[in-house]
């Protein structure tokens, strides 16, 4: 992406919690569709009061390919808005008072999936990596040393979401730094009077929507769009 337009760390920092669970449903959709993926398999609700058992959003699939450059094929995220430290991580994923790890989570290891924790405020990712291997020691998983946990933080979430338009455009929307040149995202061209019609397809505009989705794919692509 053009430097002017990316995202940077401190405005994912910015973000509430339901424009972070926002971003990350973003985020999902659009990494399956690069990766070819139906967007079917991706999982989550906006509404951040469901109890959840430790599973904000997920995505899972199968065959090929069985991950992309931020989610496996098999992918289980904790969102999180507020300051999370070691202590606070390792909570997270325990039930009973601490002794036992979360039903949810104890099967996605098992099944040999990521438990990613997405973040936006920093931490010592390495002291809260420590505690979240410790969780999964105490909930007796064999291969607590080496599952796949990961953190993403504000700067790993600033990477990702520089990789896909439409969550650069909904971050500087919410932060106060919207596009230049009339580019919204569609919620907000939606609210204006003149796009309150209902918009309808046929055979043909669905062709012609997957011919420009193909070649927008590519990075510096290039489509001028007529009439």
């Amino acid at each position: 992406m053009t430097h002017n337009i990316e995202i940077t760390h401190d405005e994912i920092k910015l973000l509430n919690d339901v424009q972070l669970t926002d971003l990350l449903r973003r985020l999902l959709l659009s990494e399956v569709q690069a990766a070819g993926v139906p967007e079917s398999c991706v999982e989550g609700s906006l509404d951040i009061d469901i109890p959840d058992g430790g599973e904000d959003a997920s995505v899972r699939w199968q065959g090929l390919p069985s991950q992309t450059d931020w989610i496996t094929n098999d992918s289980f995220f904790q969102i999180k808005a507020t300051p999370m430290g070691a202590t606070k991580c390792k909570a997270e994923m325990l039930s009973n008072g601490g002794t036992a790890l979360k039903s949810s989570i104890k099967q996605l290891i098992k099944r040999k999936g990521a438990y990613i924790l997405f973040c936006n405020k920093p931490g010592k990712d390495a002291d809260r990596l420590k505690e979240m291997r410790d969780a999964l020691r105490i909930g007796g998983i064999k291969n607590w040393k080496t599952a796949d946990i990961r953190i993403y933080n504000p700067t790993k979430i600033a990477t990702w979401t520089n990789k896909h338009f439409g969550a650069i455009a909904a971050v500087r929307e919410w932060t106060g730094r919207p596009y230049p040149l009339a580019f919204q995202t569609w919620q907000r061209w939606s609210g204006y009077k003149e796009h309150k019609a209902q918009f309808v397809t046929d055979e043909h505009i669905n062709k012609s929507l997957e011919v420009l989705r193909s070649a927008t794919d590519k990075d510096g692509a290039i489509v001028r769009v007529i009439g």
